[in-house]
């Protein structure tokens, strides 16, 4: 890879990753406020669904912008990974706000007033869980500071990226330059 080419996917990573991560927040803040507005969840659901078909329009796009037009495997996993590691910073970026200044134990009060709903108890009894158990670890979650919930989230996003691009590099490089070999 020529300087030219490691600066050109470098940038696509940074510009395509900040509008993943800023669709990320979105669905976030979707999923925390769906309590007020349950058609949030449709579209917490819907953004959460369409993540690979919007990497794998993204490394499309960047695949045609490369001079190198079969785009390897390596390289799209490492573009999709540049690109993930972006978007990762800015949903942690964005989830620490949420946490810090917004939710005031929102998120976490929900899912106990969830917990002792008669529905919920009836699932538990069919886990075989215990409700004082489930309510224990929601309150050692409620004091969970936010930086922890963002870092959190933040290896856990990192591992599933790092597996979905696995499959978003195999089906969504182009593989063939306008009728030439496959690579």
């Amino acid at each position: 890879m020529t300087p030219n080419e490691y600066t050109l996917m470098i940038s696509h990573a940074r510009v395509n990753g900040a509008i993943m991560g800023l669709i990320w927040v979105a669905s976030f803040f979707c999923f925390a406020f769906a309590r007020i507005n349950p058609m949030l969840s449709i579209a917490f659901d819907i953004s959460i669904i369409c993540i690979p078909f919007i990497a794998t329009a993204m490394l499309r796009k960047y695949c045609l912008a490369t001079p190198e037009k079969p785009v390897s495997f390596g390289r799209a996993y490492f573009y999709l990974m540049t690109m993930f590691f972006h978007a990762i910073l800015i949903f942690a970026l964005g989830q620490w706000i949420y946490f810090q200044f917004l939710d005031n134990g929102t998120l976490l009060g929900g899912m106990m007033d969830m917990v002792s709903s008669p529905e919920y108890v009836a699932v538990l009894k069919a886990y075989n869980m215990n409700k004082e158990d489930v309510t224990q670890q929601l309150q050692a979650l409620m004091e969970t500071r936010p930086i922890d919930f963002a870092l959190s989230f933040m290896w856990m996003n990192i591992f599933a990226t790092s597996i979905l691009s696995v499959f978003v590099a195999l089906f969504g490089r182009i593989r063939k330059p306008f009728g030439g070999s496959p690579s």
